[in-house]
């Protein structure tokens, strides 16, 4: 059986994941995946501003580098997992979704995306 991209396999492992898009730090989305994809698409340049104000908050609060940043709102969440310097990956989820399976499954996604790519980027 072929396997899939990680942005699908990540889909597909995830109940409640709606969207996952691989993003340039300029913005440019690389590759989009799920039922809610095109929503994500719609909003996805906000995560860019996310990413630098989770990474300010980081080093101001001597935490080291923003890792992942993850907002609960009243009808599901937001992640901007973070992979290099270059990439960052963002996701919508459902209110229903398993926020511990969901930090988790992204961090494998993020993994098999960096072997496929670039090394990540440390300070």
């Amino acid at each position: 059986m072929a396997r899939l991209d990680p942005l699908s396999e990540l889909i597909e492992a995830t109940p409640g994941l709606e969207a996952v898009a691989l993003m340039r730090y300029d913005g440019a989305i690389t590759s989009a995946v799920g039922p809610k994809s095109d929503e994500l698409r719609h909003c996805a340049s906000f995560a860019i501003g996310i990413a630098d104000l989770a990474a300010r908050l980081s080093e101001e609060s001597q935490r080291g580098r923003c890792r992942l940043h993850l907002t609960v709102a009243e009808f599901g969440a937001i992640v901007v997992q973070h992979l290099d310097e270059h990439r960052t990956l963002v996701a919508i989820a459902s209110s229903d979704v398993a926020l511990g399976t969901l930090v988790h499954d992204l961090g494998v996604a993020s993994a098999l995306l960096l072997e496929q790519g670039e090394q990540p980027w440390t300070p």
